[in-house]
């Protein structure tokens, strides 16, 4: 018996039975990475629409058996995304927040407040690059260009209203200047290389795991799908039996005159029955 072979392609609802496990796990990961980092719980709104969106990306590659290495790169792919997507909703969430603060609509009429402690930098008066950032969080500086802030906040406040964290920022802009822009990318973005170390390696882990149950539906679909297989043939051999509208060979006759045994044959075994000899009796 031949082994019947899952079909490659995959249907709708494979595709879905699939891809919600590796969306659930997606989401999971990214979402406790997202609370270990300091960003606390993440909203289930936005838990959500993560789940959907990896959902539908997890629908449209799961057309046939994926590797290990396929599916751990899609795994940290979608970990790193949520985790972007976290944070850019946790920073938007903290900026709404901060519209309704006191003093934050007279901080465009607030000249000299460039003197007040903590808002020049230490290099003889030269603002620093946490105040400039906090400044253009704010919408920029005020007329007279000084970095105004609202009474009673810091720029370190308001950087991490805004889901920036001010260590992780002020480390990457104090790398070389070709590193500047990539390094203040990803502290928008709350991506530290630890992070990043961390999500890969959970994807490695979770993508293991995942590759389990992968390799075991694919072999139950073939498993059910053998004896379906053999009844289809032996279904479709009878169809085209009854349906043969072709003439019947004829059935060969045997006959005794047809084969006869050659005259110089020698017989090598032979049994004689004719009696004693004659000469005895005589």
């Amino acid at each position: 018996m031949t082994a019947f072979r899952a079909p490659r392609a995959a249907s709708l609802d494979l595709r879905l039975l699939r891809a919600l496990p590796f969306a659930t796990v997606c989401v999971l990961v990214s979402a406790l990475g997202h609370a270990l980092a300091g960003g606390g719980p993440v909203p289930l709104p936005t838990l959500l629409v993560g789940l959907v969106l990896v959902l539908l990306a997890g629908t449209a590659l799961a057309g046939r058996e994926r590797s290990l290495p396929a599916i751990a790169s899609a795994l940290a792919v979608g970990e790193l995304g949520l985790h972007a997507l976290f944070h850019l909703c946790a920073g938007a969430s903290g900026m709404a927040g901060m519209s309704g603060m006191p003093g934050m609509s007279g901080m465009t009429g607030m000249a000299g407040m460039s003197g007040m402690p903590g808002m020049s930098g230490t290099g003889g008066g030269t603002p620093s690059a946490l105040l400039q950032l906090a400044a253009r969080l704010l919408c920029g500086p005020g007329p007279d260009g000084s970095l105004a802030l609202p009474p009673g906040t810091t720029a370190s406040q308001i950087v991490s209203q805004a889901g920036i964290d001010p260590h992780l920022y002020l480390a990457s802009i104090s790398t070389a200047p070709a590193a500047h822009g990539v390094g203040a990318f990803c502290a928008m973005l709350g991506l530290s290389p630890l992070m990043v170390l961390g999500h890969l390696l959970a994807a490695l882990v979770a993508g293991w795991w995942l590759r389990g149950g992968e390799a075991a539906v694919w072999r139950l679909l073939g498993l059910a799908l053998a004896p379906l297989g053999q009844l289809l043939r032996m279904a479709l051999a009878l169809l085209a039996g009854l349906t043969t509208t072709g003439a019947l060979r004829p059935v060969r006759r045997w006959s005794a005159d047809a084969w006869r045994l050659p005259a110089h044959a020698l017989l090598r075994h032979q049994l004689v029955r004719r009696g004693p000899p004659r000469a005895l009796l005589a």
